[in-house]
């Protein structure tokens, strides 16, 4: 079966951290792994309160930008992840609500391959 993607996805590697927004609001590191126009690939530890559905904050650090790109977005999935000592999971992040600049920003840091 033909996976059918509505936008192109850019594989990169930025630093973030997320928070999940019904939880006790502590920040954890994470990886975006790949970008998009509807959402992110992101790496990350292990939270018991967060499943598909369930609505994520990040703050991703680019260097194109001075301050950290905010993104609130929703988990459309999650599995685990073999193989990776810092992380334990992968998912994706579907935009619920993010800058249009900054996803401008983001997309071309993704797309020129920008480290």
């Amino acid at each position: 079966m033909e996976e059918r993607r509505e936008f192109k996805r850019f594989h990169t590697t930025i630093n973030a951290k997320y928070l999940v927004k019904d939880d006790s609001g502590r920040w954890n590191e994470c990886s975006i792994t790949n970008v998009s126009g509807g959402g992110v690939g992101v790496e990350m530890y292990e939270s018991e309160k967060m499943s598909p559905g369930s609505i994520l904050q990040f703050e991703a650090a680019v260097r194109a930008k001075e301050e950290p790109i905010d993104i609130v977005g929703t988990l459309m999935w999650i599995e685990e992840l073999d193989g990776n000592p810092r992380f334990s999971l992968k998912g994706g992040i579907k935009f619920f609500s993010i800058e249009a600049e900054d996803k401008v920003t983001l997309l071309r840091y993704a797309s020129e391959g920008l480290r």
